[in-house]
């Protein structure tokens, strides 16, 4: 999949909004928020876009268009480095010195992208390498089951720790859904 080979994906959502699919239609949100290794680019910059600098209006208007947080253009600019047929010295500039080595070594300082967040999608994007290996292996339906028990089991500890903690239990509209 896209996912599993992180195959790069650069998207023009304001070309893409006039040519064929509205910008409040666009995949790009959907896409990023799931991991997908996402950039924004231009199309056509004369055609359509209004500024001199068509990459920083792009990167305006998905960020007010898709609610986008500053970490999020971060990582979303850190994308397009790493796809980029940018020199490996420019790359090492900009990623800091152990990028090769995968995401979460990557310069949090060069990059602006912390580094929770940087676990966050490879802790994600490994368990998805297992889970396809598990699959394939024919494994994967009791692994999913085991998972399923473990999850419900993490949940009602984290659930009674916040229970043990009240001196008495506020109520709040959800209570009756615990």
């Amino acid at each position: 999949t896209l996912f599993c080979l992180q195959v790069g994906l650069s998207l023009s959502p304001l070309s893409n909004n006039f040519l064929f699919r509205k910008i409040g239609h666009s995949p790009f949100p959907k896409l990023f928020r799931r991991g997908l290794n996402v950039a924004l680019s231009t199309d056509d910059p004369l055609l359509f876009h209004m500024s001199d600098d068509a990459l920083l209006e792009e990167y305006s208007v998905a960020r007010a268009t898709f609610d986008l947080s500053m970490t999020d253009v971060s990582e979303i600019a850190r994308n397009s480095i790493l796809q980029s047929g940018f020199e490996e010295d420019l790359k090492k500039q900009w990623l800091g010195a152990d990028y090769r080595r995968g995401v979460t070594f990557c310069d949090e300082t060069l990059t602006h992208v912390p580094l929770i967040r940087a676990k966050f999608r490879a802790e994600h994007l490994a368990i998805e390498h297992m889970l396809v290996h598990l699959m394939a292996a024919g494994k994967g339906a009791a692994v999913l089951n085991e998972m399923k028990v473990q999850f419900s089991h993490a949940r009602d500890a984290h659930r009674q720790v916040l229970w043990d903690n009240f001196d008495e239990v506020p109520s709040f509209p959800e209570q009756g859904q615990l």
